[in-house]
């Protein structure tokens, strides 16, 4: 019986691993479309590495019309980015704000083998 327990898990981690390195390789965020499936020309979807304090560090921007205000979503910490979840619960705020998540510092996709804990 374990042996047929293996297959599935196994099966899972592969999975699992490409889907990280897929996402680690390419990283995107789905554009703005209309009823028509064309894209808003006044949107903004963007996932951009930026480099602060010689780290690069990742943030995401999106909203339904670039001219509205910018809302800075801090995440809590240590460690809980929260840019993974944006999509699913930040579709009405991206209506009437640009939001900008900031994977910040050891945190989220900012977290990388080039982190050290000392600014």
């Amino acid at each position: 019986m374990k042996k047929w327990l293996a297959v599935p898990i196994l099966a899972i981690f592969l999975l699992f691993l490409v889907a990280v390195l897929y996402l680690g390789i390419n990283p995107t965020t789905e554009t703005f479309k209309d009823e028509a499936g064309r894209e808003i020309a006044e949107s903004i979807a963007e996932l951009q590495k930026i480099n602060l304090g010689d780290l690069d560090q990742w943030i995401s921007i999106r909203g339904r019309d670039r001219a509205n205000p910018v809302l800075l979503w801090l995440h809590g910490g240590p460690g809980s980015a929260q840019m993974p979840l944006a999509h699913k619960y930040d579709e009405r705020i991206e209506e009437e704000f640009v939001v900008v998540h900031w994977d910040q510092r050891g945190a989220g996709k900012s977290n990388h083998s080039g982190f050290s804990r000392r600014p």
